[in-house]
């Protein structure tokens, strides 16, 4: 609940100050180079969250922990130090190219960093070697005592990929085994049409997601984690159908009919992977809009888009060219996360891909208000789309309140609207509808 949150929120924070001053009252000065008192945004979260999951009342018995970045330096592994936890198990989903500033440009290289989370402790294993950008991966021999902690991935990550988290396994997990767990979700399906029940998440690649999480409880449940016991089959595929039919998951593949003339499909999604699975859902839940033409429901496409400038905006745009747009907005998000990176402008980004500059269709992106939008705006205006979208209406110049007080008021044809590229932008635009995630209540923190 938000009371909780912000009890423990105010206990953490006035225990870091505290802390803070007391050093600085120790030093006899206070030291402009230390460490600063408060740790940056997620790092703040995920204490938080650890001093919540270990002083809620009634008692935790499973945490259910998603990395923020990477993994074998995330902010996650403080839970290694708290008495009385440990990893049960272990899983990682389709990677893709995310972060590579930090966490290395090629897919082994991040799939190293994936998993550090493997490890049965911090200390005392032996540590798989980073590999080169350039270097092929080769599964090593196993070292050490064969471990009972088992580690999943998906079946449809590449295989020097699962080659590298392989090792991981075997070196950080203390000889673990690196299980494979079927990226179409074939179990999930079949439980759910026994059922003759809905799956609560749109998408096709959450199939996947929910095969994963369904082997991670299992898995738990056999090894005897606290909480989760030894259950019969039965009765945990009761269990499972319950939890497949009830999930939710907000700025994944959302559907909000905001208004009796507008619905809004929503989705964080930012990398080539992830935003060809938005694409996919959007077009079979709508139908592929064509403007102007044969829409099943005559409604209009609208796409809003935002991504990080540390990202090559490019990819992504082409992706989504090949649908209708009647109408494209450029918004910029309310919040964004520091970036030491210069955002570059179009024609750096259209050189860096080889393609030919048309100083007529570059929007003006060196004005200092929504500059990156304009940058966007004109990547846009070169990609080759449908020729039905010839006339499709580009807006780099409003911000998210802006467009849905515009959008509120227009007459006509129903429209279906795609907010995507930024998890900070959908965020915003749930803002505008003041769309509201259900509270979960009934928990206290102990004193």
């Amino acid at each position: 609940s938000k009371e909780v949150f912000g009890d423990a929120y105010w206990t953490v924070r006035r225990r870091l100050e505290a802390h803070g001053t007391s050093a600085e009252d120790a030093a006899g000065s206070s030291d402009d180079d230390g460490l600063p008192v408060l740790p940056g945004y997620f790092r703040m979260l995920t204490l938080v969250a650890m001093y919540i999951f270990t002083k809620v009342q009634p008692k935790l018995d499973v945490i259910v922990l998603e990395v923020g970045m990477g993994g074998r330096y995330d902010a996650t592994n403080i839970l290694d130090t708290i008495e009385g936890h440990r990893r049960s198990v272990c899983g990682v989903t389709l990677l893709d190219f995310d972060h590579t500033r930090i966490l290395g440009s090629t897919l082994p290289e991040i799939a190293w960093e994936k998993g550090g989370i493997f490890a049965q402790k911090k200390d005392g294993h032996t540590v798989t070697p980073r590999p080169p950008a350039d270097e092929e991966i080769s599964s090593p021999n196993a070292t050490g005592h064969a471990s009972s902690k088992s580690c999943y991935c998906l079946d449809s990550n590449m295989d020097d990929v699962v080659s590298m988290f392989r090792n991981c396994a075997r070196n950080e997990g203390a000889g673990a085994s690196l299980k494979m767990v079927d990226a179409q979700g074939r179990r999930v399906r079949q439980l759910l049409a026994k059922a003759r029940a809905v799956f609560g998440l749109a998408g096709e690649h959450q199939y996947g997601n929910a095969e994963l999480a369904l082997h991670l409880c299992e898995d738990a449940a056999a090894n005897g984690s606290e909480g989760c016991g030894n259950r019969n089959r039965d009765d945990s595929d009761g269990k499972f159908i319950d939890a497949l039919t009830q999930v939710t998951w907000p700025a994944r593949c959302q559907t909000v009919e905001a208004t009796d003339r507008i619905t809004l499909r929503l989705d964080g999604s930012h990398t080539i992977q992830s935003m060809a699975a938005t694409k996919q859902w959007f077009e079979q839940t709508v139908g592929k809009p064509v403007h102007g033409a044969s829409h099943p429901n005559t409604s209009r496409a609208i796409l809003i888009f935002n991504c990080s400038h540390e990202r090559d905006p490019l990819e992504l745009l082409q992706l989504l060219s090949s649908i209708g747009w009647q109408r494209v907005y450029f918004c910029p998000a309310k919040a964004h996360r520091p970036s030491p990176v210069t955002p570059p402008t179009a024609r750096e980004i259209l050189a860096k891909h080889g393609m030919t500059i048309d100083g007529s269709k570059i929007t003006n992106d060196e004005t200092p208000t929504n500059r990156w939008q304009h940058t966007l705006a004109s990547l846009w205006n070169h990609i080759e789309r449908p020729t039905a979208d010839s006339d499709c209406a580009v807006v780099s110049d409003k911000n998210s309140k802006e467009i849905w007080q515009e959008l509120q008021q227009e007459t006509g044809a129903r429209m279906e609207i795609l907010v995507t590229g930024s998890l900070y932008l959908v965020g915003a635009l749930l803002e505008e509808i003041q769309w509201h995630e259900a509270s979960v209540d009934g928990y206290t923190l102990a004193s």
